[in-house]
């Protein structure tokens, strides 16, 4: 079992390819040798064969100088017997015994050339020894073909390598492009299985994790649309009951005297009764946005004039300031009625009380801007990013009546019209930026 699981391993692969590599360079190496090696044997016998008459020559001038001088075999090995011509492109070299001639030959062409008789027999002072004469010429080319044949099988070594290893990993390429394919598009693609490794069970498991992943996104969107269905019947089925009661606490109210006991009380229920209204009418609105199930009635509107209409009826200090008295954007009025609604209960909300807010209409290329500015005494500049957060309201304790689902309407509503909306907060002063399509 342990050979088997061996065997299927990544890196008992990757291992196996690079001993193929090895051995194939190897291979490689020692044939070129051997080709170099008859090469330069055929080279060197052309060369004895073309230059007999002078090497034969040599050897008898080498012979009398020995004689001559009475020289030993070391003596004849370290003289350079510079008073004698040498025909051109030609080396000798001296061997005592057999065994020296093993242990000092460096070419394999050398020693065959010694086996297949291209040697000579000298006396020396001190005993017999042999003369091999060769072409330095060939002995040269011969170190320059072994070090490319050295050269050749490492090049070989390293592209077998890097195809067979390199053709193993290919197949992190595609679990990377169904990594891709899971993330970015489709989350039930499913990798192709390849071989019995670790990259193979690690595909499978990044299939079984999109198929997890789907099975809870799939639940997470049923569980969404079970709470919207549920918000959208509980809005209904409290809207009624809870008009009947407003208009209850109307009729008690306008029989009580303002002097009354219960008369405060009274007050109470009624605007906590209004104030429950607007977070049933917020929390309908909001699940129909995120379920796309309103219909959006696009116009063209002068901007100028609508904002002016929906200030007209508010009670807040605002300011407008207009570049330009003429500017139309495509918005649904109804919407855009509730956008600029919820922004500027939004800052007086959050905003200093009786201090002034202030509203600038302008353009910027094909969009409409408008900028709503307040004062704060809230620490708002570490939270802007959580604003427009559902049901987060920057006052845990909600005592200024937020509900947490202003501004995630606004962004709601806004992006039916194709619109955003930029929150930002420097010191003291915040500022709401909603920009708009231009007509």
């Amino acid at each position: 079992m342990w050979i088997k699981k061996l065997f299927n391993s990544l890196y008992a692969s990757i291992v196996l390819r690079m001993t193929m590599s090895v051995v194939i360079g190897c291979v490689l190496t020692v044939l070129l040798l051997v080709v170099t090696n008859q090469y330069s044997l055929r080279k060197n016998m052309e060369f004895w064969r073309d230059n007999s008459r002078e090497i034969e020559l040599l050897v008898e001038q080498i012979e009398t100088s020995i004689h001559a001088n009475n020289m030993t075999f070391k003596q004849a090995k370290d003289n350079r017997f510079l008073e004698i011509s040498f025909p051109t492109d030609c080396r000798i070299n001296f061997f005592t015994t057999y065994s020296d001639i093993f242990d000092e030959i460096d070419y394999l062409y050398e020693l065959e050339m010694f086996r297949q008789g291209y040697y000579f027999e000298l006396d020396f002072m001190d005993g017999n020894g042999f003369m091999v004469v060769y072409s330095d010429k060939i002995e040269s080319l011969t170190d320059l073909l072994i070090l490319l044949s050295f050269v050749a099988g490492i090049i070989l070594f390293f592209v077998m390598s890097i195809y067979l290893i390199f053709k193993k990993l290919d197949y992190i390429k595609v679990i990377e492009k169904g990594i891709y394919n899971i993330s970015h598009e489709d989350i039930l693609y499913k990798i192709p299985m390849e071989g019995n490794n670790e990259l193979t069970r690690l595909a499978s498991s990044i299939n079984d994790m999109g198929d997890m992943l789907s099975s809870k996104i799939e639940q997470e969107r049923e569980n969404e649309i079970a709470g919207r269905l549920l918000i959208t019947n509980m809005s209904h089925d409290l809207k009624t009951p809870l008009t009947s009661m407003i208009g209850y606490i109307d009729v008690i109210e306008s029989k009580l005297s303002k002097d009354h006991e219960v008369y405060p009380l009274i007050i109470t229920a009624k605007k906590n009764g209004l104030r429950l209204e607007k977070l049933i009418a917020d929390l309908f609105l909001y699940s129909k946005l995120i379920s796309k199930d309103i219909v959006v009635n696009i116009q063209s509107i002068n901007i100028n004039v609508m904002l002016k209409q929906i200030l007209e009826i508010r009670t807040e200090n605002i300011i407008l300031k207009e570049v330009d008295t003429n500017l139309l954007a495509n918005v649904d009025p109804e919407k855009f009625h509730r956008i600029i609604d919820n922004l500027i209960s939004n800052a007086s909300k959050y905003g200093v009380k009786d201090e002034l807010i202030t509203m600038s209409i302008g353009e910027n290329n094909d969009e409409v801007v408008i900028e709503i500015q307040n004062l704060t005494h809230d620490n708002l500049e570490n939270k802007v990013d959580k604003l427009t957060t559902r049901l987060y309201t920057a006052r845990e304790d909600r005592t200024n009546g937020s509900s947490g689902l202003g501004l995630s309407i606004v962004i709601e509503l806004l992006k039916t019209m194709k619109g955003r909306l930029k929150l930002a907060c420097k010191g003291d002063m915040f500022t709401a930026t909603i920009n708009l399509v231009k007509s």
